[in-house]
């Protein structure tokens, strides 16, 4: 009879509780469910039969760490071979050469979670970005299911995000979600595209000794976010990059890292959706950026729910060509509308090197649609006005308490709007809440009471001002 020794490492805490038992067959892992015939614990070491029965139970912590570390080398190995990640984009290769160790430890924990049959939890942004971050994630982890030859459904849980913190409600669901396990290893809290506001603080705060975290971000550090706390905290501005190397196209270096897959599309639709001045129009991304920003918007055009969207359900439309087509045009179709609608109320101001439009986003979406929302609506209307011009533009968009700005990435440095936000921030705190974002794409929230218009003047006269400033330094 063909004995299999290995440990029990997470235990499901239902009424018929299952146990996930790894063990060591010809140097190869087996990782396999246990149903509830046996009084088990995390760490007791088992021997089962090729029916995956336990025939024998040995409670040794020298035994379990041995095998653990067996286990873990094991794991490790198929990382091994793997070649560093390079990108046909000259001017960031060597920012992501370094952050190759860092991609391969966060690579490293993640394979140990998943094998180990630790809680996992992905938490996304529902754009474009964050949503092709977490497919890129999605399609890495089923390629590591295969390889490992798991025989259960690995206990994973997808979130979209509508906000860009990870607040203390937020650390509270994902407790509540792990509490229903117990596990060797601790839970993995995976976070893409959050943002780095210091609101996340509290959040992070909550579940620091309870889970390890992997975050993988874009956004400027704002002064005060504790993000020193996160040990695989991977950022393009602690590298020498900035937020043109997207939370979307880091994930999808992740998922290199983890599996060898190349994902050059979703890279490029990453970098489309927010407004990367690395997004190639010419390459594959644009259709699938479009696709991904229209269900991210309003995840009830292809989810059984309305405020949450899982990779799994895009995959299926992926797959679904027909499908795929006519959700792409009736994306188009939408977002052509709301184009036109805002055309006919624009308001546009000029400066001495550049054009400056104010639209009012109620006034271009059918109110029982959800898309576009604001934010992509805003990049693809400037496309729009920069296509329509000679000059250069600049458009702020406001809708309830909000104030969009996107800038054509040709002036985008020279402006720097993201630090237009940082000083009015800044100097009217009682006014503006919250206020953040990249040097070609920003926003920011005014309090209830505030006058909205008064600061919309505000930014428009700063533009006006650092145009006019530039323009007579160069002249």
């Amino acid at each position: 009879m063909e004995v299999i020794e290995g440990i029990i490492t997470c235990t499901k805490n239902t009424s018929n509780k299952k146990y996930v038992f790894v063990g060591i067959k010809d140097k190869k892992l087996i990782l396999r469910e246990l149903s509830n015939t046996h009084d088990l614990k995390n760490g007791d070491y088992v021997s089962i039969n090729e029916k995956y029965e336990i025939i024998k139970k040995i409670t040794s912590d020298k035994k379990t760490e041995e095998k653990l570390l067996d286990i873990y080398s094991i794991a490790e190995k198929i990382l091994d071979h793997k070649k560093e990640y390079t990108t046909s984009i000259k001017e960031i290769k060597k920012i992501l050469s370094s952050m190759s160790q860092s991609f391969l430890n966060s690579s490293k924990l993640l394979i140990k979670k998943l094998i180990t049959g630790s809680p996992i939890i992905v938490r996304f942004h529902n754009d474009a970005d964050g949503s092709s971050g977490a497919y890129a994630l999605f399609l890495a982890i089923n390629e590591l299911i295969k390889l490992f030859d798991i025989q259960y459904k690995p206990h994973i849980t997808w979130s979209m995000q509508k906000t860009v913190s990870y607040g203390i409600e937020d650390s509270m669901a994902d407790l509540y979600i792990t509490s229903q396990y117990s596990s060797l290893e601790k839970p993995l809290l995976l976070i893409t595209d959050f943002g780095t506001s210091k609101q996340s603080n509290g959040g992070v705060e909550k579940v620091l000794e309870k889970f390890d975290i992997i975050w993988l971000e874009h956004h400027p550090i704002e002064e005060g976010f504790n993000y020193k706390k996160i040990i695989n905290y991977i950022n393009p501005w602690l590298f020498g990059g900035d937020s043109n190397i997207t939370a979307g196209f880091l994930s999808c270096i992740f998922a290199y890292y983890l599996s060898g897959l190349e994902l050059a599309e979703l890279e490029n639709a990453s970098m489309i959706g927010d407004y990367s001045i690395y997004a190639d129009l010419k390459k594959s991304g644009a259709e699938l950026s479009a696709f991904l920003d229209m269900v991210t918007s309003d995840p009830r055009i292809i989810s059984s729910v309305s405020n949450n969207l899982t990779p799994a359900e895009i995959a299926a439309v992926l797959n679904d060509k027909e499908r795929y087509a006519s959700l792409l045009s009736s994306a188009k179709i939408k977002m052509e509308e709301s184009i036109h609608a805002a055309m006919d109320k624009i308001r546009q101001y000029k400066s001495k090197t550049l054009l400056i439009y104010v639209s009012d986003f109620s006034l271009s979406r059918n109110r029982e649609s959800r898309y576009p929302l604001p934010g992509r609506f805003s990049s693809k209307l400037l496309d729009y006005l920069s296509s329509k011009n000679t000059l250069p533009c600049v458009l702020i968009l406001y809708f309830g308490f909000y104030i969009s700005i996107r800038v054509d990435k040709k002036i985008a440095e020279k402006l720097d709007i993201l630090k237009i936000i940082t000083t009015i921030k800044s100097e009217h705190e009682d006014d503006v809440e919250a206020g953040g974002g990249h040097i070609s794409a920003a926003s920011m929230k005014v309090s209830e009471g505030a006058d909205k218009k008064e600061y919309i003047k505000l930014i428009v006269n700063m533009i006006k001002e650092k145009d006019n400033g530039e323009a007579q330094n160069s002249s």
